[in-house]
């Protein structure tokens, strides 16, 4: 089985500026060759979870 989840959310603060998370999940049983946010593509029978937060600002 192939799974592959990923979430995300932005919020917007005043003065030009915004908050970000983003998560995801790959269990990969099968030979499926996909990256996750921005990640290195998971080999075939790996699994993997990736996150990342920020803030931007707009000048």
């Amino acid at each position: 089985m192939r799974l592959q989840v990923a979430v995300g959310a932005e919020y917007n603060l005043p003065e030009r500026t915004k908050v970000y998370a983003q998560a995801g999940y790959v269990d990969n049983d099968g030979t499926m060759n996909q990256t996750v946010i921005h990640g290195t593509p998971v080999a075939p029978g790996k699994s993997t979870t990736a996150a990342m937060v920020g803030i931007r600002h707009t000048l």
